[in-house]
């Protein structure tokens, strides 16, 4: 008879060792096919460089502030397309960058290129950056004021207002037949003026400077030279209302004493050309206004002494 073959059979000590051996497995992560389901610490997240804008307009000669959150970048390089001796630097607590704009002739767009390095990564920032040219403000109101007031310097608004009420307050009082009231209010003609064809050339040029100038292709100094072009011709082109004003100057001494002093020139008081703002012949500039003499007061309302009066050119 056989005998039966032996059980494999485990002891006790080594059921319990191979249980220990499992948890031991188990807590190392061996014989398990998922993933590792330990914590370990996050990764702090990495933020970009940031501006509040992409354009800034800024004054010449003067550090100004770009407000931002640099997030603990550096500067790496900047560019700049333009040729101009701009600098840029951090703000010492983070919070955007310093630009530092030369002094200019003329308003300058700038084209920049900042790159910023965090942890090995670059980033790149491209600026528009307007330069104002702060030193010129007083040059760039004056051509804006004569472009603006152009037309009523080549018409003479002024001495054509004056002119007509003379020639309207003779009619009126029975000196001049009403053919002679039309004869003389068409000969008033300030197209006649030897220099205003001239004067409008320079007015139309000046006006395609200043568009240049706004453009940084044309400088302040070159903007002063043509105003001062026109100041010498408005002068001259003057003259022509003044002797038209002589010429019936019987009429209106009737009224009011002589119509005829002064040079017609560009007034800082009241932002254009005129003969009455300046001379003491007519009256006083005080507390920003003109105080006509009072033997001027009749024609008060004809004086124009700001920009948006309307002058009548009628007597009635």
């Amino acid at each position: 008879m056989d005998k039966a073959s032996p059980k494999n059979t485990c002891s006790p000590l080594q059921l319990l060792s191979a249980s220990s051996l499992a948890l031991v497995l188990l807590g190392c992560g061996g014989g398990s096919s998922g993933g590792n389901t330990g914590t370990t610490g996050e990764k702090r997240s990495i933020q970009p460089p940031t501006l509040e804008s992409t354009y800034y307009t800024v004054d010449e000669g003067v550090e100004t502030r770009l407000a931002g959150n640099l997030h603990g970048a550096e500067i790496q390089s900047y560019t700049l397309e333009e040729d101009i001796d701009l600098t840029v630097s951090a703000v010492p607590d983070d919070t955007g960058l310093i630009l530092t704009a030369p002094f200019v002739n003329a308003p300058q767009l700038v084209n920049l290129l900042v790159t910023f390095n965090a942890n090995g990564i670059n980033y790149e920032r491209f600026l528009a950056i307007q330069i104002r040219n702060t030193s010129a403000k007083a040059i760039e109101e004056k051509t804006r004021l004569i472009m603006n007031d152009a037309s009523s310097l080549l018409n003479l608004g002024q001495d054509m207002a004056l002119y007509h009420f003379s020639v309207d307050t003779a009619y009126l009082y029975g000196l001049i037949p009403h053919s002679e009231k039309l004869r003389l209010l068409d000969e008033f003609s300030p197209e006649s003026s030897p220099v205003h064809s001239q004067l409008q050339s320079q007015l139309d040029e000046l006006s395609t400077a200043f568009s240049d100038y706004e453009k940084g292709i044309v400088s302040d100094s070159e903007l002063k030279q043509q105003i001062d072009v026109i100041n010498a011709l408005a002068e001259q082109h003057g003259e022509y209302g003044v002797q038209k004003l002589i010429d019936i100057s019987d009429f209106s001494e009737a009224v009011v004493p002589a119509l005829t002093y002064g040079t017609l020139k560009f007034s800082e008081e009241i932002g254009f050309f005129s003969r009455f703002v300046g001379t003491n012949d007519y009256g006083s500039w005080q507390d920003g206004k003109l105080i006509l003499n009072e033997s001027y007061a009749p024609i008060a309302s004809l004086i124009r002494t700001n920009l948006s009066q309307d002058i009548r050119c009628d007597a009635f």
